[in-house]
């Protein structure tokens, strides 16, 4: 399966082909107005088209308002157009590092909350993701060896164990899904 990854939800845009579960070719620029032109770039720089194109994974945020609905705007036309599967995926993951086991990535919210994911990078497992009072991160982390404060710079083989369970995921409560194509879509909750 080929796909194309997503995010637009800080200043760096992240463009990025998965080949099943190896990252194909990644495509990076700190202008997050850059997402055709690097869109572009997959049929000018890599063996594929967009035609070949299996399901396309995009960042849901949390992050930048605007640049999150440029890059939703983006894959879902694609998806409509293509006719393939658009897959949520909360942006925190693509600016973790890749690495093993437990690690938890914390990025300001507003106000004084924080938000906190934590994954397994040994079991490809979201232990955890959501919105924190800057108070309740203490007791989150105080088992988690390492933490990263985000973002950064998007690390876009981070997310590749996690593929699988992003395209399996039941939806969640509250969540505004595109599950098979993007004419079927479903308010969760």
């Amino acid at each position: 399966m080929l796909g194309l990854i997503l995010d637009t939800s800080s200043s760096y845009t992240l463009v990025a082909l998965a080949q099943n579960d190896t990252l194909s070719h990644e495509f990076l620029s700190s202008n997050s107005k850059e997402i055709f032109p690097l869109l572009c770039s997959i049929e000018e720089k890599t063996p594929y088209s967009l035609d070949d194109l299996d399901y396309i994974a995009f960042g849901r945020g949390p992050g930048s308002y605007t640049g999150i609905r440029a890059g939703a705007a983006a894959a879902k036309g694609l998806s409509f157009s293509l006719d393939i599967p658009l897959i949520p995926f909360c942006s925190l993951l693509a600016y973790l590092p890749h690495t093993h086991g437990r690690c938890a990535g914390v990025m300001e919210g507003k106000g004084d909350n924080s938000y906190l994911i934590i994954v397994n990078f040994s079991t490809a497992s979201i232990e955890f993701e959501g919105l924190l009072p800057h108070t309740a991160l203490p007791e989150k982390l105080s088992l988690i060896e390492t933490v990263y404060h985000l973002p950064g710079k998007p690390h876009s083989s981070s997310l590749l164990p996690f593929l699988p369970l992003l395209i399996s995921a039941p939806p969640r409560q509250g969540e505004l899904l595109y599950l098979t194509t993007p004419t079927q879509i479903d308010h969760v909750g």
